[in-house]
């Protein structure tokens, strides 16, 4: 799957690769502006996500749900989900994956996916992988946010333990 648009078939799907585990350093400057660092712990790994200062950040069991103000419901926002597809069942469905562009992270380009059939409030995602994790960042927002799904995902940094 290159960098251009385009069907492949799911398993050729290329998630971007955190090599060494990071897009960004958790540890490195302080999130500019109105941005703030959140960072979920689970056995086994850890990572870390900038959001803007004004949205909500609501952890369960499997997901982190970051949220605008105006959102109004449950279904509305970007959310994070890391699995070890070793330990993961196989989704009961096959998915077709569309590369509906690309977000350029220092030259290296991370796809943005539409997956089919995707869940009615699922308008994409980005599939970012660090050891045998796989973490699933996925948008289900207006077009007026997609500069925030850019940020959430070059912030984002998956650290396996």
């Amino acid at each position: 799957m290159g960098t251009g648009m385009g069907r492949v078939a799911p398993a050729a799907v290329v998630v971007a690769v955190l090599g060494g585990c990071v897009l960004t350093d958790p540890g490195g400057e302080a999130p500019r502006g109105d941005w703030v660092r959140h960072t979920v712990s689970r056995p086994g790994y850890a990572y870390t996500v900038e959001h803007p200062a004004g949205w909500a950040a609501e952890e369960g069991a499997a997901a982190l749900r970051l949220a605008p103000p105006e959102a109004t419901a449950p279904t509305e926002g970007i959310v994070v989900v890391v699995v070890d597809p070793a330990e993961t069942p196989p989704p009961p469905v096959q998915y077709t994956y569309t590369t509906v562009r690309v977000i350029d992270a220092g030259g290296r380009a991370i796809p943005v996916l539409r997956r089919d059939p995707a869940p009615a409030t699922e308008a994409y995602l980005v599939l970012l992988q660090a050891g045998r994790y796989v973490a699933e960042v996925r948008f289900a927002l207006g077009d007026a946010h997609a500069a925030v799904f850019d940020h959430v995902v070059l912030s984002f940094s998956l650290q396996p333990r």
